[in-house]
């Protein structure tokens, strides 16, 4: 699959606007992955068609580093860095600039998105993480290995 690029700018865009502009770069890649999976669950086709790479905690879109930079390049979104460093991680944060486009995206797309944004926004990463290991493509992968969208095709979700 080739990534759609456009579809990727603006679902990406359109995520950081729907979670009141204040979202952290682990939950908008969990958000993402799981509205892609998801799509692709239900409509057997991805929505960006982006390549995904599990870490231990995160499912890492390969085109985030460029779409954000574009993103923020268009001054559509920006990145904020944490004023005071706590920890090992640095949260880096994104807030919208404006109101996203929408149109790439089937209505099909963003009710996905708009599902698993209403769902896991609010939930803590503890929980969030729960909800990626329940996700059978999730599951079945080791870590560093690219998540594979035809693992529906072949494995029962229980």
């Amino acid at each position: 699959m080739k990534l759609n690029k456009e579809k990727m700018k603006e679902i990406v865009h359109y995520i950081i606007y729907n979670c009141d502009n204040d979202i952290t770069r682990i939950k908008l890649c969990k958000i993402l992955f799981l509205s892609d999976f998801n799509h692709y669950k239900v409509y057997n086709e991805s929505i960006t068609n982006e390549t995904y790479k599990k870490y231990p905690e995160i499912p890492f879109p390969y085109h985030f580093i460029n779409i954000k930079d574009e993103l923020i390049f268009e001054r559509k979104i920006d990145e904020i860095t944490p004023p005071i460093f706590t920890g090992s991680n640095i949260e880096l944060r994104y807030n919208s600039l404006n109101t996203p486009r929408v149109d790439f995206l089937k209505k099909s797309e963003l009710k996905i998105v708009d599902m698993i944004i209403k769902k896991y926004f609010n939930v803590n990463n503890i929980d969030l993480n729960n909800s990626l290991n329940d996700n059978v493509v999730w599951r079945n992968a080791k870590n560093y290995e690219i998540l594979n969208y035809n693992v529906f095709n072949t494995i029962k979700d229980n």
